[in-house]
């Protein structure tokens, strides 16, 4: 993980980063208004905020799926689902979609 070399110099730029953040400003437009590098202050921002968020503690949780899965795909029409899987039967498929056609007329 980065450290900085001048800890006091780190602190000066998170207190600048902070004044922009709270400032609503474009970062070009509270650069140019506080005369400062905009090269320097993406160098920080970037040094700076991504030492924050690693040593954050990870927001992903791993959502194992436990379902049997046979594959396929699911065909919603208004208040009708008709599930497939990869084995299913055209016929059968076929005069469900006939089915829904006549009841939507």
């Amino acid at each position: 993980m980065w450290q900085p070399k001048n800890p006091k110099q780190a602190e000066e730029w998170q207190a600048r980063i902070d004044a922009w953040q709270q400032s609503g400003k474009t970062m070009i437009a509270w650069c140019k208004e506080h005369q400062v590098s905009e090269h320097q202050f993406w160098y920080w921002k970037d040094r700076l905020l991504s030492k924050k968020e690693s040593s954050r503690p990870s927001r992903f949780v791993e959502l194992l799926d436990d379902s049997p899965s046979e594959g396929g795909v699911a065909i919603q029409f208004q208040d009708f689902t008709i599930q497939l899987t990869t084995k299913f039967d055209e016929n059968t498929l076929r005069r469900c979609l006939l089915t829904l056609r006549e009841l939507s007329c």
